[in-house]
């Protein structure tokens, strides 16, 4: 078999294209530092790689989750310390209050005192992060949790919606006596049964 001079150029051409190809491959391998950078240069290796990535991508964004999770723990930390606090100062008042030496006056300025702890314990309650989340609101972040409109007064502690609440909690709204029935027999009512049709 008799081999041409232009089958003998062809051969050279292609060994000396992939003897580029190759020189290339290794050339990419070193600019990139990637050993497998297609799925074609070696199947398994790029499927580890692309596992491996992903791996790294969770851990990433679980390590962002986490110190997310951390920073509004420290938040909801310090506005239920700062209600904390103030509930404590209302209790002490409640107690130096209760002596029998602080008349009527002094108890008066003492609801004062007690009327702006709980302007401050609100605050506390509605405090907000930095990007104007409230923090203890829960899914409803974006309104404030706890409105002073919406807490049970004297003023309105008999209408809708609040007497919901305030018919099961009267002692705590207002003084309260628990009165007998006495030690006579009970009134029997007259039975005056009528047709409503």
């Amino acid at each position: 078999m008799r081999v041409t001079e232009t089958r003998m150029i062809d051969m050279v051409t292609g060994g000396v294209s992939r003897a580029r190809e190759q020189a290339a491959d290794a050339g990419q391998k070193l600019q990139t530092g990637l050993k497998v950078a297609r799925p074609s240069d070696d199947a398994s290796a790029w499927a580890e790689g692309q596992r491996a990535a992903a791996r790294q991508v969770v851990s990433q964004n679980r390590g962002s989750s986490i110190a997310r999770a951390r920073d509004r723990l420290n938040e909801v930390d310090g506005a239920l310390g700062g209600v904390g606090s103030v509930l404590a100062q209302v209790t002490e008042l409640a107690v130096q209050f209760g002596n029998d030496t602080y008349n009527a006056t002094d108890r008066a300025e003492g609801a004062k005192v007690v009327l702006a702890l709980r302007d401050a314990a609100l605050a506390s309650a509605n405090a907000s992060t930095g990007d104007g989340e409230y923090v203890l609101a829960g899914t409803k972040g974006g309104a404030p949790p706890f409105d002073a409109g919406r807490l049970v007064t004297l003023a309105n502690w008999q209408e809708a919606p609040f007497n919901r609440w305030a018919f099961q909690h009267v002692a705590e709204l207002i003084p309260t006596a628990l009165i007998p029935r006495g030690e006579g027999p009970i009134w029997e009512l007259v039975l005056d049964e009528r047709d409503l049709t």
